[in-house]
């Protein structure tokens, strides 16, 4: 089938996307976990269209099945010392109405960015560090995909976009033990740099940031929280873009199954998107 009305509107589209938001960092809300892990996530975004791009007098439909995924392992390394990788994949299919009756579609998967990082801190301390760095992988040419992992989530868009290095380094402090109230909070700078100079014109600097706070039951944890990002190198009218999260975790065992639900609070994100739902199984080594 054809392609036109993404090979009309899809450089517009990825950058709008990135416009919007742009945040890196290890994934925090499948629930707290010091030991070796390996995680599976899938996220469904539920697309607005209200304030995206024309595309023509019909509509555009998010095709069943895409879905952006995003494959963890965590591997303590020395004492108080994590090696995290995370491998983020995704799947778009569009199809949408030209307004005389035919209707385009695309369809494509791409593998992101990756994510290569350490986190650590004292044994026994409330406070730990993270750094890691995102690997250019994702392809230019993947539009379908892209656009759906652009929007998944607030906190990793940046997995999907094209050309970019992506460096960040955080600070955490939680408190809490393995029942009961939990807390954390994490803040730390995020650089973008681009591989192309097309791409930008200067490298980006950021601001990001996170709170969550949840009760831990013998088999059931709930947590909720916001996670946000700032933009320190550009004047703009909307510095901020955040996000509400809602997440149950199930504790199985070895293994915990998960839900959650991620709800866009800025502006130029409830104009996108409405929400995006995920699930996600992780499994204790």
């Amino acid at each position: 089938m054809t392609r036109t009305f993404m090979r009309r509107s899809g450089p517009a589209l990825l950058a709008l996307a990135v416009a919007v938001g742009r945040l890196s960092a290890q994934e925090m809300w499948l629930g707290p976990r010091d030991g070796a892990s390996i995680a599976v996530e899938a996220m469904q975004v539920n697309f607005t269209w209200s304030g995206m791009l024309d595309l023509g007098s019909g509509g555009v439909q998010q095709d069943f099945g895409s879905t952006a995924l995003f494959f963890t392992g965590r591997l303590p390394v020395w004492s108080g010392t994590a090696l995290v990788l995370e491998l983020p994949v995704s799947y778009g299919s569009f199809t949408a109405d030209n307004g005389f009756g035919n209707h385009e579609s695309i369809s494509d998967f791409a593998i992101g960015n990756p994510y290569v990082g350490v986190e650590g801190g004292l044994r026994g301390s409330s406070v730990f560090g993270e750094f890691g760095v995102r690997l250019p992988v994702m392809s230019e040419t993947k539009l379908a995909s892209a656009l759906v992992g652009l929007f998944s989530d607030l906190d990793r868009m940046d997995a999907f976009v094209p050309d970019i290095v992506t460096v960040s380094a955080f600070m955490n402090v939680r408190a809490g033990g393995n029942e009961g109230f939990r807390f954390r909070l994490r803040a730390g700078p995020m650089a973008w740099f681009a591989t192309k100079s097309y791409v930008l014109d200067h490298p980006e600097l950021y601001g990001a940031y996170a709170i969550q706070a949840g009760y831990a039951f013998r088999l059931v944890e709930v947590f909720g929280g916001i996670t946000g990002r700032a933009i320190l190198t550009e004047s703009v009218d909307n510095r901020f873009t955040d996000q509400a999260v809602l997440a149950v975790h199930l504790n199985l065992g070895r293994v915990e199954p998960g839900l959650s639900l991620r709800l866009p609070l800025d502006s130029g994100r409830k104009d996108l998107i409405s929400s995006t739902v995920g699930v996600s199984v992780r499994v204790a080594m």
